[in-house]
């Protein structure tokens, strides 16, 4: 989808058909990718501050120093405006800047991962006993504060809040639906050896 999108500016006199293409990609790959990150992420809470400690310097290295080193290769005319809008990292502060607002993703997607892994954290504390309804419910209730909270603040909440939790409902969604997902792969894998 992104590679998707972004060739368009590569691409002399685009046509309109393209553009209605666009338009569907983008109806649902970026939900499809956070899905997709709750079937793989591996489910396990990090009952120590260590744990924490290496996971959230994974997410920092992986995610966050990505996002600013990209700021600022793409970025000119740095100061403090230009600064306070990254910093901010959504796609409305990114745009007021000289950077690329698409980078509005990376802050989200942290976020997301931050609040999943707070929530599997707080099943295995909470409910261990009733933990796929604890995700269920925590996947509703993340859903709705990211859509007040987007509806409130219009793409404008610190670091994409409302996009992350809209993301990490995704991810819950994909966490919940892993082992239907998982079956159904392993029946058409049994019908094809058959």
């Amino acid at each position: 989808g992104v590679v998707f999108d972004h060739s368009q500016y590569h691409i002399q006199n685009v046509p309109n058909s393209f553009f209605i293409a666009r338009i569907w990609v983008f109806t649902f790959f970026l939900q499809i990718f956070f899905f997709t990150s709750g079937i793989t992420n591996k489910n396990e809470p990090l009952l120590s501050m260590e744990k924490w400690g290496r996971f959230l310097m994974k997410n920092l290295r992986g995610i966050l120093v990505p996002y600013f080193l990209w700021c600022f290769i793409l970025g000119y005319g740095f100061n403090l405006t230009f600064l306070k809008n990254v910093l901010w990292g959504t796609q409305s502060s990114l745009a007021q800047t000289t950077t690329d607002s698409v980078l509005w993703f990376l802050p989200a997607m942290f976020t997301a991962r931050i609040v999943y892994q707070l929530i599997i954290d707080l099943r295995g504390r909470v409910c261990a006993r009733y933990s796929r309804l604890f995700l269920a419910v925590a996947m509703i209730v993340v859903f709705v504060l990211g859509f007040i909270l987007s509806a409130w603040g219009q793409n404008r909440i610190f670091f994409g809040a409302d996009i992350g939790l809209v993301g990490c409902g995704l991810m819950l969604m994909g966490s919940l639906l892993s082992g239907a997902i998982r079956w159904l792969e392993a029946q058409a894998f049994s019908l094809k050896v058959l």
